[in-house]
């Protein structure tokens, strides 16, 4: 017969009377000095202890992080009980929270029974349906006394006691809350989440700003180089947002310092006026927690992202690339001037460069622009573009499509080395040898140069 245990667990051989939320120092910004005749009192020697463990609880809170490292697997036993097997995991707070063998069962028609008490959820009444009711597992530090051993009496004792308990055993007790897990991405540095696409972009201030920081990689030449220091720019804004909880140098306060270890959809039903647990009532989800990564995984992360930067072909020689962001017009917006990075075999040029326009309203179909001539100029590399009328000829706000074929039977070709051209500046690398057209686009309006929009391989 399974028997249930009370919903706040205990480690086991631990008397509940001396479980405390944390016994042991941490001071992590004051550190014993001891010296040579002094008399050490037991202040000193928690000085002694405090100073290391504060400071692994300040590196661990700040730079690691809240999650599981590994285990605390959470498993349905019949219809109503949990069990949470062994596991580390690390609480805001920076503790460490050790489960070294599987918990004895928690008994969820207790917490059923609590919350309806508290009025969470609806008493069960007459022909009423089933209800669906959302918590979640969590696992929270707890420091234990134990080892008591015989101690000179404190002459301020009234008692006389001559016991004092010697060890800390430093453990993680298991709760069920009511309501469902916290977002596992709302915690620290909203903007480089934001930049990167993992959380959506709002219309803070913080937003803003992550909005002007994507616009700047969108419009730069090399993306790879612009995303990494805007990565940095949102970096130090979150990190001058940041700020200890209350009083205390930790960031999280001890009321909220807790691992979320699974989610759970419990269906109930009325029996007899009474909920009960139905046929299949319990759903675990135990991937609404976070998991943390070791600096060797985060490592192969980061090198794995290369070829989306490089190209998954990526070699020492390619062709040349064009560099729109440099673009100028001369000869009153007739003739386009378009650098390269690299030197061309000019004989490839010609007949290689299109030119559409698409108005963009009260017309469906882009239309093929007259270009007079196309030279490569040595002395400029760039490749020189004229056309049979002025850009000016055109709405203003008409959408500019640039193509400069590198692909093909016939491609522009670099001479050093002999490769066709690889596209654009700072776009990802593909196959050397096949080449790759530079195209991007820009709008047509009054100024020395095209406005960089789009760039693509």
């Amino acid at each position: 017969m399974i028997r249930p245990a009370e919903p706040d667990l205990r480690p086991s051989g631990c008397d509940c009377d001396n479980c405390r939320g944390g016994d042991l120092p941490a001071t992590p910004f004051l550190a014993p000095r001891v010296a040579h005749g002094m008399l050490l009192g037991e202040d000193d020697f928690r000085y002694l202890i405090g100073y290391p463990r504060g400071k692994h609880l300040l590196h661990q809170a700040w730079l690691h992080g809240a999650g599981v490292v590994w285990g605390y697997p959470v498993r349905l036993s019949g219809l109503n009980y949990l069990v949470i097997g062994p596991g580390l995991a690390i609480d805001p707070r920076g503790r460490d929270l050790e489960n070294t063998a599987t918990t004895p069962p928690v008994d969820l028609d207790r917490y059923v029974t609590e919350w309806t008490k508290e009025g969470r959820i609806p008493e069960p009444a007459g022909g009423c349906r089933p209800i669906t009711v959302e918590a979640h597992v969590v696992a929270e530090f707890e420091g234990c006394l134990t080892d008591a051993v015989p101690a000179v009496a404190d002459p301020c004792d009234v008692t006389r006691s001559h016991d004092e308990y010697s060890r800390v055993i430093e453990r993680a007790r298991v709760r069920v809350r009511y309501g469902p897990a916290p977002e596992r991405l709302a915690g620290r540095h909203r903007r480089v989440r934001m930049l990167l696409g993992v959380l959506p972009i709002d219309d803070s201030d913080a937003g803003q700003q992550v909005r002007t920081a994507r616009d700047a990689v969108l419009a730069a030449a090399d993306r790879a180089v612009e995303l990494e220091r805007q990565v940095w720019l949102m970096a130090c804004r979150d990190g001058l947002a940041l700020g200890p909880a209350k009083e205390d140098w930790l960031p999280q306060p001890e009321e909220d310092a807790a691992v979320v270890l699974a989610g759970l959809r419990i269906t109930l039903e009325n029996v007899d006026d009474r909920w009960s647990f139905a046929e299949k009532p319990v759903v675990v989800d135990e991937c609404v927690r976070t998991t943390l990564l070791p600096t060797d995984v985060l490592t192969s992360l980061a090198a794995a992202l290369a070829p989306g930067l490089l190209g998954a072909a990526a070699t020492a020689e390619e062709g040349p690339r064009v560099d729109p962001a440099s673009v100028i017009f001369e000869d009153g917006r007739r003739t386009l001037v378009i650098p390269v990075t690299a030197d061309l075999v000019g004989g490839t040029v010609r007949g290689n460069v299109q030119i559409t326009t698409h108005s963009g309203s009260g017309g469906d179909r882009w239309v093929d622009e007259d270009v007079y001539d196309a030279q490569y100029e040595p002395k400029r590399t760039a490749i020189v573009v004229r056309l049979a009328y002025s850009l000016d000829d055109r709405p203003a706000g008409t959408l500019v499509r640039m193509r400069v074929r590198g692909t093909g039977g016939k491609p522009v070709m670099g001479t050093d080395p002999l490769l066709p051209l690889a596209g654009v500046v700072g776009r990802p690398s593909g196959d050397p040898v096949a080449g790759a057209d530079a195209v991007w686009t820009f709008l047509n309006e009054p100024g020395p140069a095209p406005a960089e929009k789009e760039a693509s391989a």
